[in-house]
């Protein structure tokens, strides 16, 4: 990778790109480096929500992460990372493996990209939408990534006369630890908010029933056929998982 596409790439991972440069970026990656630019995104979003909750990360752990990254540096020949890349990505890793840690003592909910709405307006969370705006859209995406639901009109949803602007931005793929899990996008009186699906029974399935009330942005689930339906975000919105209405293919 040339030096202006690591810019680029950055720049991405960073959200400094316009609406424009961004589609313009996705348009050009693979498929491999659309999967590893989602990962890293994930991961940033999984320690920012860690680091928010003032931890420390062991003073052993990182001696360990310091004696890597100096054995990086000096063997340029193999490394061509910039050092403030590899000290970056040592951060993430501390906070990451120490977060984990945390929580397997702590909690039974799984951190995760896929529990928390990673944007602070409703413009950051359509560009990360996978898929186009709109119900239509929407619903081929979660067809393709195997959720079989049917998706009713935001204006016919009850909460609509209570809450305005209720749109779809699209769909993506996220994680919730090993299992992959299906967020409709959406706004709520120009808030970010999303339904999160994960199949029922699975792991994803049961993190997520356990995440309701534990004061994160797992405000409510509900059982539709064959999945456990979510939603997730700081803006107030149960009344969504009324967009699949008790139905399924």
């Amino acid at each position: 990778m040339n030096l202006d596409r690591e810019k680029m790439r950055q720049a991405y991972l960073d959200g400094e790109l316009s609406a424009s440069e961004t589609a313009e970026f996705e348009a050009s990656l693979s498929a491999a480096e659309r999967e590893q630019l989602e990962g890293e995104l994930g991961l940033e979003a999984g320690l920012g929500e860690v680091l928010s909750r003032g931890v420390d990360c062991p003073e052993a752990l990182w001696k360990a992460l310091e004696s890597r990254m100096a054995g990086a540096q000096s063997d340029k020949t193999r490394h061509r990372f910039p050092a403030w890349r590899l000290v970056a990505l040592g951060a993430a890793a501390a906070g990451i493996v120490f977060a984990l840690g945390l929580f397997a003592s702590q909690t039974d909910t799984v951190s995760s990209p896929a529990v928390v709405v990673a944007a602070e307006t409703v413009d950051e969370l359509a560009l990360m939408s996978l898929s186009g705006p709109g119900i239509e859209e929407a619903e081929s995406y979660l067809r393709d990534h195997h959720v079989e639901v049917q998706l009713l009109q935001p204006a016919k949803l009850g909460m609509a006369s209570i809450h305005g602007g209720i749109t779809v931005l699209g769909a993506r793929e996220e994680a919730v630890g090993t299992d992959r899990v299906v967020s409709l996008l959406m706004a709520c009186c120009n808030h970010p908010v999303k339904v999160v699906f994960a199949r029922k029974g699975s792991a994803a399935a049961e993190a997520i029933g356990k995440a309701v009330g534990d004061g994160g942005q797992v405000q409510a689930t509900r059982v539709i056929g064959d999945y456990v339906a979510a939603v997730v975000g700081t803006h107030s919105a149960h009344g969504l998982l009324d967009i699949v209405a008790g139905q399924h293919v």
